[in-house]
């Protein structure tokens, strides 16, 4: 069936290794300043992560979708030559039919496969949320440098701490909203190609 990219911000370890950062945060002293660079890494680190986990999945999909479709190409070639041999050897009519018959049936297999697996999707899905999530990165680090910028030579008082929470939360739910939106495509990939399968099975079922 379609596969989905594991979401790695809602993996356990990862979230509890986001916890054990900020737990070590003392707002108490005068730090401030720290902590919120502290806060700055532990969610790029979770974005960041998920970058590179659908990059990964990317390369595979993208490896997969070729082989399917070259397969398929390359068993429907081959029908094709088959099917114009038969007029060249009349004395082999029937070999050439079932032969082209057989290589016809492969290339419709590959199709099936890289359809119901939503290999060709899968692969355009990891390079739509790699780019968004690459994007969306770039702008929390232009943001957060922005922040410091006005932020960073002055009293601890002053510090606009509001500001930088605004800027985490705003990079967080827009993060996560990358995946969920992924997720929801992969979900209605994954419906279209079980109905898709569903009728091929059923137009295809020998009839007495």
């Amino acid at each position: 069936m379609c596969k989905q990219a594991e979401t790695i911000t809602t993996e356990p370890k990862r979230i509890e290794k986001f916890h054990n950062a900020l737990n070590k945060i003392s707002w108490s002293n005068d730090n401030h300043l720290d902590n919120l660079k502290v806060i700055f890494d532990a969610l790029n680190e979770l974005a960041s992560n998920d970058l590179e986990y659908y990059n990964k999945h990317r390369e595979k999909s993208k490896k997969l979708s070729l082989w399917t479709r070259g397969l398929s190409i390359t068993f429907a070639t081959l029908g094709v030559i088959f099917m114009l041999l038969q007029y060249l050897d009349e004395t082999n009519i029937t070999n050439c039919l079932i032969a082209s018959s057989i290589c016809f049936a492969l290339a419709t297999a590959a199709l099936m496969v890289n359809k119901l697996f939503c290999v060709s999707n899968s692969h355009i899905r990891y390079v739509a949320t790699q780019f968004d999530l690459g994007s969306a990165i770039i702008k929390f680090s232009l943001d957060w440098q922005n922040w410091l910028i006005k932020n960073s030579d002055i009293p601890t008082d002053k510090i606009d701490i509001d500001k930088a929470f605004i800027i985490f939360k705003e990079f967080s739910e827009h993060s996560y909203k990358i995946i969920s939106d992924e997720t929801k495509i992969w979900e209605n990939n994954l419906m279209d190609a079980l109905s898709e399968y569903q009728k091929f099975v059923k137009n295809n079922i020998p009839k007495k």
